[in-house]
């Protein structure tokens, strides 16, 4: 693999977990609402909304239990691509592939952030950084 596709699958890492986590929260929250029509709702013949609450639990419980191993597995991976990026000798490139990487930062977020034009962070200022990276990954992945 090579160092930016590298980089792009730790950011896609990152943006996959949060999206679970999104997903955990709606579960949440129609759980919680299903709950709320139970203890108001007088049943006879059995709690079908009772079983549907115990679905949305068991849901939660299997999301967030992957979740924890992709997490870990999302530190690991940040943790290579930091002690990489740490060894690169300019601190701006460091920056500019920690906010787009790491942090998950749009361009215009970067170039805002470093006072930069737009044209020169997506351009050269991001080719360099990414060369820098991939001069010190290649040797470290070997």
């Amino acid at each position: 693999m090579k160092a930016k596709e590298y980089l792009k699958y730790v950011r896609d890492l990152g943006q996959a977990i949060n999206a679970k986590l999104e997903f955990c929260e709606q579960l949440r929250e129609l759980a919680a609402i299903s709950s709320s029509s139970i203890a108001g709702d007088k049943v006879s013949g059995g709690n079908k909304q009772g079983s549907r609450l115990e679905e949305y639990a068991v849901k939660i419980m299997t999301i967030e239990h992957d979740m924890r191993y992709e997490t870990y597995k999302l530190l690991d991976e940040k943790n290579q691509v930091i002690s990489v990026i740490h060894k690169m000798k300019e601190p701006k490139e460091q920056a500019l592939l920690i906010n787009r990487y790491i942090n998950g930062y749009s361009w215009e977020k970067i170039a805002e952030k470093m006072s930069y034009s737009l044209d020169h962070v997506q351009g050269y200022a991001h080719r360099k950084a990414l060369e820098s990276f991939s001069d010190i990954w290649n040797v470290n992945s070997k």
